[in-house]
């Protein structure tokens, strides 16, 4: 998934995603802090 992919979704979206990865505190985040925190979670 990339960066592009990722601007494309919604927040709904995004959240989602992050939740499948076990990403924690991610409500209440911005859309551009959620791409960075899955891009994050995704490359390690």
């Amino acid at each position: 998934m990339t960066a592009t992919d990722l601007k494309n979704k919604t927040i709904a979206e995004l959240l989602q995603i992050a939740e499948a990865l076990d990403i924690p505190g991610v409500s209440g985040l911005r859309k551009s802090e959620l791409i960075f925190k899955v891009m994050e979670a995704t490359s390690a």
